[in-house]
């Protein structure tokens, strides 16, 4: 009897222990960030990233966390202009900022929900030379 129940009580320890590592090992991570670069974003003309999959229903949100050109590195006072796109073509609301900000994409009706979502980049920011800036951000999509 001693050993059967010390054998049951060890399966089962056993068994809660599998469970918890189970479930840290796969666990869920909510946001879904894409990190990119993209480079050589001039005025008032688009940049496109590629498609990329949204799988859930929630707000899109974005963080510049580093932008230059190749004379002012970082460059604080560059603004950049960001519009998604769907691939059915749709264009929604974008936003400008600049670097070392973040924000969520407000469109309501387009961007929180499923589906295949690029965005589109420009320099709003008039420079003699035209400078191409270099973006680097994180797409936060689910």
């Amino acid at each position: 009897m001693i050993k059967k129940s010390r054998k049951l009580k060890f399966l089962i320890l056993g068994l809660v222990l599998f469970l918890f590592q189970t479930r840290t090992i796969f666990a869920y991570d909510p946001e879904r960030r894409i990190n990119l670069c993209m480079n050589d974003i001039k005025f008032s003309v688009f940049k496109y990233t590629g498609f990329f999959t949204k799988t859930t229903y929630g707000q899109q949100a974005i963080k510049l966390p580093r932008v230059w050109t190749d004379l002012t590195d970082p460059c604080p006072k560059c603004i950049i202009g960001i519009v998604p796109f769907d691939d059915y073509g749709n264009k929604y609301y974008g936003i400008t900022l600049s670097m070392g900000a973040d924000t969520k994409f407000w469109d309501h009706i387009g961007t929180e929900m499923p589906g295949n979502y690029k965005l589109g980049f420009m320099r709003e920011d008039w420079t003699l030379l035209n400078l191409g800036a270099y973006v680097e951000f994180s797409w936060f999509l689910d």
